[in-house]
């Protein structure tokens, strides 16, 4: 049994490794500038499609796609908007940004960005599901 303390303070030793590589790869991607994301990291976080579903039932916008950022415990939010009209007032972006902000308390930082086109990396909303149950083996109706 004189190997019992080597093999501890091995097993002990991987551990230690191991959390070191896991909290060192957790501290790497905080300082990076990454997607929102839910508390598993396996899915878009939900606050986005609720802000872009906010901003398509404004009357005067067009369409919307936004850009939430993760920053810590809080969001910052490039909001892209087309606007149904081709000005659009201080006053309203200016309520917007407010109003966006109060949707949720994660969302503290909002940019409102007029566009005559969304970007092609700005998040159009759209939930993750599951794709449907069929009733039928083939997929087919």
């Amino acid at each position: 049994m004189w190997w019992l303390d080597g093999a501890a303070a091995l097993f002990i030793s991987l551990g230690i490794i191991w959390d070191g590589f896991r909290n060192t790869k957790t501290a790497i991607v905080d300082l990076m500038d990454q997607r929102a994301r839910t508390y598993d990291s396996k899915h878009p976080h939900p606050v986005a499609a609720d802000i872009v579903s906010y901003l398509r039932s404004r009357p005067w916008i067009k369409d919307a796609a936004v850009r939430v950022r993760d920053q810590g415990q809080v969001f910052h939010v490039e909001a892209f908007i087309v606007p149904r009209r081709h000005r659009v007032s201080v006053h309203e972006t200016t309520d917007l940004q407010r109003k966006v902000t109060d949707l949720d308390w994660k969302i503290q930082d909002v940019v409102i960005v007029p566009v005559e086109q969304l970007p092609d990396e700005a998040d159009p909303g759209r939930r993750e599901t599951p794709p449907a149950l069929s009733a039928t083996p083939s997929g087919r109706p």
